[in-house]
């Protein structure tokens, strides 16, 4: 495909050899080298014709390209980034590989992939679409990077000035969660821990605030509000455990309006209360002390049976994170928790 005298046509075939002693010094003339020299002009309107010209174009830029490496693997990353944003992929590097070939197969007509033997057999989980996706082990054939790249909407230019870094949380900096923090919904947290869950392979991200206070949330992020969004708490932090140390001397202050003030449930108030040691019953303006000072002793029962549901709560999260490991570690790793239960 060439342009001449500002339009765009289409090469033509030759009957000169390329590499061979005797044409080696001959010049051959095109009525003597090509057929028909009528010029076969691009029409704008044919959507076949506006396809291979991308590609001739895209082409054309990367062979303009000095000491160009964009290296399989980050090329591979863009790849299933653009993908993701489609629907077509998910963080788990799982392509959702019948609708990818799908929605490929209704971009390019049968007739364009032939032409271009770039045909794609559903049926070969090996055929040449789903090799990009997978870690790169040899090169592919560029037209066949050509191909998805018009696929997924970009230039060849375009493309490679993506970033591939996968960021299912968005930018940061990310918020501080923490009800009772000076820093409440700022952007604090410059950095996260990524894990991916085994289970069902989306990501799940950890963000930690300077007053302790830690939570996770399972991603990826939908809508910007979603960074407003704690899934689990897995560290509360000192500043939140001496405001509720605060208020649960209080008097005053119930039961439910502590557990508004920190943004939690009235269960996990005396959950929280228990680990931390705090006295039960609660004081009340009824509180009733010895002459020494020292307070009417709690209710056993009670102080056990939010003790009992604490410590279990803690056990259950200690295996939800440590899913391979043995009953015996982990009773020897958090002996405090086990020899309590």
């Amino acid at each position: 495909m060439k342009k001449l005298l500002g339009k765009n046509v289409f090469l033509e075939n030759s009957t000169a050899h390329g590499r061979s002693r005797q044409t080696r010094y001959k010049l051959a003339s095109i009525e003597q080298a090509v057929q028909a020299v009528s010029l076969r002009m691009l029409s704008s309107s044919n959507s076949v014709h506006q396809i291979l010209l991308k590609i001739a174009q895209d082409a054309a830029w990367l062979l303009a390209q000095e000491n160009f490496l964009p290296g399989l693997e980050s090329t591979r990353d863009r790849y299933f980034k653009l993908l993701i944003d489609r629907g077509l992929a998910s963080y788990a590097e799982q392509v959702r590989v019948n609708p990818l070939i799908e929605a490929f197969k209704d971009y390019y007509s049968p007739e364009l992939l032939k032409l271009l033997q770039g045909e794609i057999r559903e049926q070969n989980n090996s055929n040449w679409l789903l090799r990009l996706m997978r870690p790169p082990k040899h090169s592919q054939h560029p037209l066949y990077h050509l191909l998805l790249i018009q696929f997924l909407s970009y230039s060849a230019r375009e493309f490679f000035q993506l970033s591939g870094e996968l960021k299912p949380f968005g930018d940061g900096s990310w918020p501080c969660l923490n009800p009772v923090c000076i820093h409440f919904r700022q952007p604090q947290i410059q950095e996260y821990t990524l894990k991916r869950d085994r289970s069902h392979g989306r990501m799940t991200a950890t963000f930690c605030c300077e007053c302790g206070f830690t939570y996770a949330r399972l991603g990826p992020d939908q809508s910007p509000d979603d960074r407003f969004r704690v899934g689990k708490v897995t560290a509360w932090g000192q500043v939140w455990e001496d405001f509720l140390k605060q208020l649960w001397e209080d008097s005053t202050v119930s039961l439910e309006q502590i557990a508004n003030r920190l943004s939690v449930d009235r269960q996990t108030v005396k959950r929280q209360a228990a680990r931390l040691g705090l006295t039960f019953p609660r004081p009340s303006p009824t509180w009733k002390q010895t002459q020494i000072g020292e307070t009417t002793p709690p209710k056993t029962d009670e102080v056990n049976s939010v003790q009992v549901e604490a410590y279990r709560e803690e056990w259950l999260e200690i295996l939800r994170q440590n899913p391979d490991a043995g009953r015996a570690q982990l009773s020897s790793q958090h002996s405090r928790v086990h020899s309590w239960l």
